[in-house]
């Protein structure tokens, strides 16, 4: 059978039209495949930046408070906008080199009404819901401006004589150090100096640090911070309870404080203000560290019976 050649010439034509078309829809296919990876490789990467912009656009937790005039407050340990040093984070929740040392620290600048300060490091990322209370120090005279490193030390003896660590959240009266989570990102330890308008605070160590900020708050004049962001990788946190390097507990029996907890405030004991119309606040609960060292009540029984106020 002859094939003429315009017979050839459109068969020719046609597959060569049939290979560059599949040639195209090939390349236009490799190519949308690449421009597919690139969106998503920048769409995670805007995630990633977004979450970490986020992070930095929290607000200070202070911004709640009513405004109050600032003072220099500096370190010779910690720097504004560094993360802490290793020798501040905590080796009582196991971070591996953490040691627990409270900074140096040293203010001025603060207003002459001052007539005590109040030392604390406070974490309001920590994942409590409530932040983290790493450290209070309340009584320290107006006449004293600064305070060594390791001033932070259970049963200090480098304090400012009539100054009182609180027991914190940890339910120790020591500095306790950073220690935030794997995977819960960059935490925000605000070192803070707050000036008050009163020599002594009237509160005992065992309160709380929300309760504590509460009382304080119509006595402040002034307040300085320094901000550490700080963030560890792979850091699981370690319960101090029961563990070998968890310093010696308050004397005072846990069973004690729960019985003083579910009943009437101890005698003699301050009734602090109470938000809203709540009533006359009871002393507060006893460290959960405390209660299942020391054999206390079981906590579903503190809880179930609680303040009188609650039943």
């Amino acid at each position: 059978m002859k094939v003429s050649k315009l017979r050839v010439a459109l068969i020719t034509a046609a597959l060569g039209i049939g290979a560059g078309t599949a040639y195209y829809a090939s390349a236009g296919s490799a190519a949308a495949s690449s421009t597919s990876a690139s969106a998503q490789a920048e769409t995670q990467a805007q995630a990633q930046t977004q979450e970490h912009s986020h992070h930095h656009s929290l607000p200070n937790p202070y911004e709640f408070l009513p405004k109050v005039p600032s003072f220099k407050v500096v370190s010779a340990t910690v720097r504004n906008r560094h993360p802490l040093p290793l020798a501040q984070l905590s080796g009582v929740f196991g971070v591996p080199g953490g040691k627990d040392v409270s900074p140096e620290l040293s203010w001025s600048g603060f207003p002459k009404t001052t007539k005590s300060f109040v030392v604390s490091m406070y974490d309001p990322e920590a994942p409590t819901g409530s932040g983290f209370w790493h450290w209070i120090v309340e009584d320290i005279p107006a006449t004293a401006t600064s305070l060594p490193q390791n001033a932070g030390a259970l049963a200090s003896t480098t304090l400012p004589a009539g100054a009182i660590q609180l027991d914190g959240d940890a339910g120790m009266a020591r500095y306790i150090g950073g220690a935030p989570p794997a995977g819960s990102g960059i935490h925000d330890y605000y070192i803070t100096v707050t000036a008050l308008n009163e020599s002594s605070t009237g509160l005992g160590a065992t309160t709380s640090g929300a309760l504590f900020t509460f009382e304080i708050d119509s006595h402040t004049v002034a307040r300085a911070t320094i901000v550490c962001p700080t963030a560890i990788k792979g850091h699981t946190v370690k319960s101090p309870l029961g563990g070998p390097d968890l310093p010696a507990l308050p004397s005072r029996p846990a069973a004690v404080r729960a019985r003083e907890w579910c009943g009437p405030p101890p005698p003699g004991a301050r009734t602090p203000r109470s938000p809203g119309n709540a009533g006359p606040a009871r002393s507060n609960p006893p460290a959960l560290a405390e209660l299942v060292r020391e054999g206390a009540p079981s906590v579903a029984h503190v809880v179930t019976t609680g303040p009188p106020a609650l039943r």
